[in-house]
């Protein structure tokens, strides 16, 4: 499983969004949403993925 975690405010989501669009059904583990500071949203989405390398959290591939 891989994880990919974006922070932004609430409205401003469209990161984690276009990320999940990029995934097929079967490669979506789980996702989990949190309240940040500030009046922000942290989502982790974690999914698999045949890539050997590894993906860095917050950045799209």
């Amino acid at each position: 499983m891989k994880l990919f975690e974006y922070t932004a405010y609430q409205g401003e989501l469209n990161g984690v969004i276009d990320k999940f669009m990029m995934l097929h059904r079967w490669q979506v583990g789980f996702i989990r949403v949190f309240s940040a500071p500030d009046n922000m949203i942290t989502v982790q989405l974690f999914y698999r993925d045949d890539k050997h390398e590894p993906e860095t959290a917050g950045v799209l591939s």
